[in-house]
């Protein structure tokens, strides 16, 4: 997509082309992984769809965090870190609080790896 967009859509093209490189891996790992470990359990399904969710809620707080900071503060490249990080910020809360109410209890035992891997010793 890169070589074939004109120059003000390469970066979109970009982004365009690593997101589909991502869901068909995802999708051919799936697949692998079916193969080799079997179809996944209800515990594993119901886990997966949880996280789906609490992700696409989480993709209006932050599309609209973006969207507001950049309309605002310009899309100089100093304006653009501000508002990624600040979005990213606002999604991963809401992203964290949503997983933590629907009980993926994974994300407890993710959350408690990182804090023994960061608490000194």
């Amino acid at each position: 997509l890169y070589l074939l967009l004109p120059a003000r859509e390469k970066v979109v093209g970009l982004a365009i082309g690593f997101s589909l490189s991502y869901a068909i891996g995802a999708v051919v790992l799936g697949r692998l992984l079916r193969r080799q470990l079997g179809p996944p359990d209800r515990p594993v399904r119901q886990t997966h769809v949880r996280l789906a969710a609490a992700a696409a809620a989480a993709a209006v707080p932050t599309y609209l965090a973006a969207r507001l900071l950049t309309a605002g503060l310009g899309l100089g490249a100093q304006a653009a870190f501000v508002a990624v990080v600040v979005a990213t910020l606002a999604g991963g809360a809401v992203f964290l609080g949503l997983a933590r109410r629907m009980h993926v209890t994974e994300l407890d035992d993710l959350l408690g790896a990182v804090r023994r891997r960061l608490r000194p010793t």
